[in-house]
């Protein structure tokens, strides 16, 4: 069952570079704002109303929200004249990932394209004595760089823009949405996946606000020191 609290489903026109139309679908507001976060298509599927990875897009390139619809732009669009089934699109090996149909109007096969978060974690000096170091640290804390970037330049077309501009209350409700649906996950891989969604959604909280996610793990280390 589609899910009302997820936006208004729109229809999803799907393009090459050149602006022919290839496919379309449907989404709604969270499948438009997964698709900016993971760089890759996110479709309704029309049976299940669940969200998942579109199966036959390369290359995404940008999703666009136009006056009552969603345009996908991608780079690349396969050539094959017999395409695997939705559920059988191409997966990383060991995984089971389900996938959103569309509607062919030329086959295209899916991008595991991620965006990058700008800046190299690897090359920054690591201080031990930051309650942020490590791996996961150092990227967190670069995550944090591309956000304030974000509010800063208020780039047209980002998802994270979108957040700025309608505000506070907007921020705090989406992240309350979000802590709902990670209480709701029940297998491993969706449970990352809106633990994902839920930190990211923090830290643009804690952007609009001044603050920093340092200020949460100081309060973490001060409970556990």
């Amino acid at each position: 069952m589609f899910n009302p609290k997820d936006g208004e489903i729109l229809p999803v026109l799907i393009r090459n570079s050149r602006g022919e139309l290839m496919g379309t679908g449907i989404s709604n507001e969270k499948g438009f704002r997964k698709s900016i976060e993971r760089q890759e298509a996110w479709l309704l599927d029309g049976k299940t109303g669940r969200l998942l990875p579109a199966p036959r897009i390369r290359g995404f390139q940008e999703i666009r929200h136009r006056d009552g619809y969603y345009e996908i732009i991608s780079r690349e669009i396969s050539a094959d004249t017999d395409p695997a089934p939705a559920d059988a699109a191409q997966k990383t090996p060991g995984e089971g990932t389900e996938t959103a149909e569309m509607t062919d109007a030329g086959d295209v096969q899916g991008s595991g394209e991620n965006e990058p978060v700008t800046g190299s974690a690897a090359g920054a000096e690591k201080d031990p004595e930051d309650p942020s170091y490590g791996e996961y640290g150092m990227f967190l804390r670069r995550l944090e760089e591309t956000i304030r970037r974000r509010r800063e330049e208020m780039p047209p077309g980002s998802y994270t823009t979108h957040l700025f501009e309608k505000g506070e209350e907007k921020i705090r409700k989406k992240t309350g949405e979000e802590a709902v649906e990670l209480l709701l996950a029940r297998d491993n891989q969706e449970l990352a996946s809106e633990a994902a969604d839920l930190m990211y959604h923090m830290m643009v909280l804690f952007v609009q606000r001044g603050m920093k996610f340092g200020d949460a793990v100081e309060v973490l280390r001060s409970r556990h020191s």
